[in-house]
């Protein structure tokens, strides 16, 4: 029995992919507000993951409405 694919960030509503990354693709996930790293550093972010990272809080995109007519 074929098993379904595994929900990955770059099929989550939260997730964003972030145009020109350098390393490779990579997006911000905004599934919680972003946090301050540490240090001297007042300028908070959003988590950076790849497209095929996973993690529980997986969600799909909402489906585009449909208008009747």
């Amino acid at each position: 029995m074929p098993t379904a694919p595994r929900p990955t960030c770059e099929t989550c509503r939260f997730w964003q992919e972030i145009p020109d990354s350098v390393d490779r693709e990579a997006g911000i996930c905004r599934v919680n507000p972003p946090t301050l790293p540490g240090g001297d550093s007042v300028i908070a972010d959003w988590p950076q993951t790849a497209p095929d990272d996973w993690c529980g809080r997986h969600e799909p995109p909402p489906h585009p409405l449909r208008i009747r007519g």
